[in-house]
């Protein structure tokens, strides 16, 4: 359920195709506690994510595709100051050409764990070919990720790699919870 008491807005950043829905489930199953999303989610995400359309300390965290409004289309992020919505944040970090792939999949499947096939790579999403959605999202990538790195002193700022949360996920996790302040959830019997 919800936290106990309102901590810091805690946002789980990444890019999309970054891993950010597996790493809410992980943080939910360790936690115990919902995580948020400051964005309008799909309903079958809304179901498996009771926490969704909530952006508060009520969360342990909350999903964003959004930095400064610039890296990402305005009907997502709605413009505005990063730092100033979030106290802390959680980077997600996956390699660029991994995480451009998951998230063209993701559109041309309609699902987060579909795949394209073969010939979506060549005519794409509608009126869009893998070339151009490549070389549009490198530069959103790249954005996305400076504008997050810069709104953070360290201390308030974790840099979590995709690959090593796929490798440890019980060590990676753990770091999450340590800057997060939140002790595991204990076992159910």
């Amino acid at each position: 359920g919800f936290a106990g008491e309102a901590g810091p807005v805690v946002a789980l950043a990444s890019f999309p195709g970054s891993g950010n829905t597996w790493a809410r489930e992980m943080l939910e199953a360790a936690t115990g506690v919902l995580t948020g999303s400051s964005m309008q989610e799909t309903p079958q995400l809304q179901a498996r994510f009771r926490g969704s359309g909530h952006a508060s300390g009520w969360v342990v965290a909350v999903k964003t595709h959004c930095a400064g409004g610039r890296a990402m289309s305005d009907e997502l992020c709605q413009g505005g100051q990063f730092r100033g919505w979030y106290e802390r944040a959680v980077l997600l970090v996956r390699d660029p050409a991994a995480a451009l792939r998951a998230e063209f999949n993701r559109q041309a499947s309609k699902s987060h764990v579909g795949h394209a096939g073969a010939g979506r790579f060549s005519a794409g999403p509608p009126g869009r070919t893998w070339r151009l959605f490549a070389a549009e999202g490198a530069r959103r990538w790249e954005v996305f990720h400076e504008e997050v790195l810069a709104s953070y002193p360290p201390g308030d700022l974790l840099v979590v790699f995709y690959d090593r949360l796929l490798r440890r996920p019980e060590a990676e996790l753990d770091r999450i919870l340590r800057f997060l302040g939140r002790d595991p959830a204990p076992p159910i019997p």
